[in-house]
């Protein structure tokens, strides 16, 4: 079936050798899209669960991934809103959007091979990632983020449907984006998962008690808490 597997296929925004220029570009789309399908909701939706006076008041999250940073940016300020102090750390492999990333605490890294110590974050969050990894490195991803989280760890991206890659089609080409973005978005849902997956994979990464769930049919989000 069409969307019964994981594509292997790779996207044109996995090359890292393109032009820094074009990479750029790319990165102020990519925001539009995040912007459009509020890729912050799955954290706050969950987050905001927390007692207000919690222990979430004043935390150190990791956010994997990162790009330039408008996601910590959006949830960092959401979290103020509610009276929280949170300080973030951007890791992500492309030195481009490192660059550009204006959150202070900032690191190039592998998703896979973290270079933190153990527990050394409150919460390790992703998002739309995840799906960029082949399935061996989704659990080396998985295994890592539960290894320096010191509380939670959630990790949100794309739900593998013909729903999901429908609205992309028709969503993507009314924006105006790019005709490589267009299809990197349609692959994207290709490369995505089912929660019979993301379970599997989160128990190969020794990750016990892992509650994963679709959200709205879009996105799929693992969430996991340690005691």
């Amino acid at each position: 079936m069409f969307l019964g597997r994981r594509s292997r296929q790779a996207e044109c925004f996995d090359d890292q050798g393109r032009p820094a220029e074009e990479i750029s570009q790319d990165y102020a789309q990519l925001a539009r899209i995040n912007r459009v399908f509020r890729h912050a909701d799955p954290f706050s939706r969950r987050l905001a669960r927390e007692a207000p006076e919690g222990p979430w008041r004043r935390v150190k999250v990791l956010e994997v991934g990162a790009g330039v940073g408008q996601l910590a940016i959006e949830l960092q300020e959401w979290a103020a809103r509610r009276g929280w102090a949170w300080e973030f750390t951007c890791l992500d492999l492309n030195t481009v959007g490192i660059e550009q990333n204006p959150i202070p605490r900032k690191v190039v890294g592998d998703a896979t091979n973290l270079p933190f110590a153990e527990g050394s974050f409150d919460l390790v969050m992703a998002s739309q990632m995840t799906h960029h990894l082949t399935d061996d490195g989704v659990v080396a991803h998985l295994r890592e983020g539960w290894r320096v989280a010191r509380r939670r760890l959630i990790v949100s991206d794309l739900h593998r449907n013909a729903f999901l890659y429908g609205l992309i089609r028709v969503v993507m080409p009314c924006m105006g984006l790019a005709p490589h973005l267009i299809a990197d978005g349609l692959l994207s849902v290709r490369r995505g998962f089912r929660v019979g997956e993301w379970m599997e994979m989160a128990r190969a990464a020794g990750i016990e008690g892992a509650k994963v769930s679709v959200d709205f049919g879009c996105r799929i989000v693992l969430d996991a808490v340690k005691d």
